[in-house]
């Protein structure tokens, strides 16, 4: 069965081959070698459970799958994630997309090993072990495996902001964010208290009596739908604005001939009351497939349609001994941090 399965493969690929080349007046040309360039999960499902008063009840809610990289081993012919995906990430119904060199040919090897498959981006996959990818070099005389894992964190059932050692905080906890000197084209940006300065571009008609005062909370992080580009949130206190904080948000494509994009007001729909309130002094944070807004009003906010609507997040409510002025911050594993201003204690999240 596995020679006839390879034999229809190498079919397939000779036909998708020579179908290219009577479609072309150019001589195509054919390589022998290839290997995955890159491997990007799609939209992920994740199960939640919450309990109150003895009735446990599930919500699903979508992750943004681009958002957790995917390192590549070309050397162990390794995929995997190194930030792990949260807890309740349904990993058996899982989508991807596959970029390969010199149009090399994805397939899936099958569960038991003994067949493979054409990989199509739409196609639904079992991770719940680790699965081998097969790629066929354009002119079908190779193939290159690489197995893929998906790292899950545990679910423990108990997470909760646990105080933490404030020494193994990460650095981003200490990072003040400020602008200043707006003008009619542009403003200063600063990443590190006022230390350095950029200036960053409005968009066309943006007024910048709009913009946010002094201390911002600012976060980055991949936007899925643009190939490689960040999303980019800004938000905070203005005058403008009586009842919530102004958001701004920017898309900044980092790849090659890529332009420098603008800063866009992000207006509050009439009649919403779905509003990020206003606050002297917020952080951001992108985590579990959302930004988390904490201020000075006792709350964390999420958001998960990039910064449009803002809902109260009971989940990650901030710890009984905290004050209202804390920030909050990720380190390179992934975890959330928060920090009392006022006292300087740090707590992460975590199984108690």
């Amino acid at each position: 069965m596995k020679k006839i399965i390879h034999a229809l493969c190498m079919t397939l690929i000779a036909s998708v081959l020579t179908t290219s080349c009577l479609g072309d007046d150019e001589e195509t040309t054919l390589y022998s070698d290839t290997a995955i360039t890159a491997f990007t999960l799609g939209t992920l499902n994740r199960y939640v459970k919450t309990t109150t008063d003895g009735v446990t009840t599930t919500t699903k809610v979508t992750l943004t799958g681009s958002s957790f990289v995917m390192n590549i081993n070309h050397l162990t012919g390794e995929i995997t994630n190194p930030v792990a995906l949260p807890a309740g990430t349904d990993v058996a119904h899982v989508v991807c997309s596959i970029t390969t060199k010199n149009n090399g040919m994805a397939m899936i090897v099958s569960k038991t090993g003994d067949g493979e498959s054409y990989y199509y981006n739409t196609d639904s996959i079992d991770f719940t072990t680790p699965r081998i990818f097969r790629v066929h070099s354009s002119d079908g005389t190779a193939t290159r495996d690489y197995t893929v894992t998906l790292n899950v964190k545990e679910d423990t059932g108990s997470d909760a902001w646990i105080v933490a050692d404030a020494a193994s905080a990460p650095a981003s906890l200490q990072q003040t964010c400020r602008i200043k000197d707006a003008t009619d084209t542009d403003f200063l940006l600063s990443m590190d208290g006022g230390s350095t300065w950029a200036s960053q571009p409005l968009g066309d008609g943006e007024d910048s009596n709009m913009l946010p005062a002094d201390v911002v909370g600012y976060v980055a992080f991949p936007f899925s739908v643009v190939d490689k580009a960040d999303y980019q949130l800004m938000v905070g206190c203005s005058d403008a604005d009586d009842q919530a904080c102004v958001v701004w948000r920017r898309i900044f494509e980092y790849g090659e001939n890529s332009q420098p994009e603008s800063w866009v007001y992000m207006p509050v729909s009439d009649g919403s009351e779905y509003f990020l309130p206003k606050m002297s002094r917020v952080s951001l944070v992108y985590y579990d497939g959302m930004v988390l807004a904490v201020g000075t009003d006792g709350n964390v906010y999420q958001s998960r349609d990039y910064g449009i609507t803002w809902k109260v997040n009971n989940t990650y409510a901030l710890p009984e001994r905290s004050s209202d002025n804390v920030v909050a911050a990720t380190d390179e594993d992934g975890t959330l941090w928060l920090k009392n201003l006022d006292d300087n204690t740090v707590w992460k999240w975590g199984a108690e």
